[in-house]
């Protein structure tokens, strides 16, 4: 049994099942931001899984370095995005109007 194989898959089901999710949420009302950026956390989890799976079951070192040249899209955006989702989930909008916040 090759477990590398295996943790691919799951690392995709895991991506896939993040944007399903976020794609479930936008279905019901697109205008609210939450659910724009739900979604957009979604997206970034998929990246990040489909990287790490590439990576993972990887048949050479070519392949590998484009997996891992993949997932810092997700990783190095996941943060950001769960920022601007929890202070939308916390009603602080008052914080995302604010100029000066988005280079800090």
């Amino acid at each position: 049994m090759e477990y590398p194989i295996i943790f691919g898959i799951l690392l995709v089901a895991t991506g896939g099942s993040s944007v399903a999710c976020g794609w479930y949420a936008i279905q019901n009302n697109i205008r609210t931001p939450i659910n724009r950026v739900f979604l957009a956390l979604g997206c970034a989890m998929l990246f990040w899984c489909l990287g790490l799976a590439i990576t993972v079951a990887a048949a050479n070192e070519e392949i590998c370095a484009f997996g891992r040249r993949l997932a810092p899209i997700g990783w190095g955006t996941i943060c950001s995005i769960m920022l601007h989702y929890i202070l939308l989930l916390t009603k602080k909008d008052n914080l995302l109007k604010k100029w000066w916040i988005y280079p800090i």
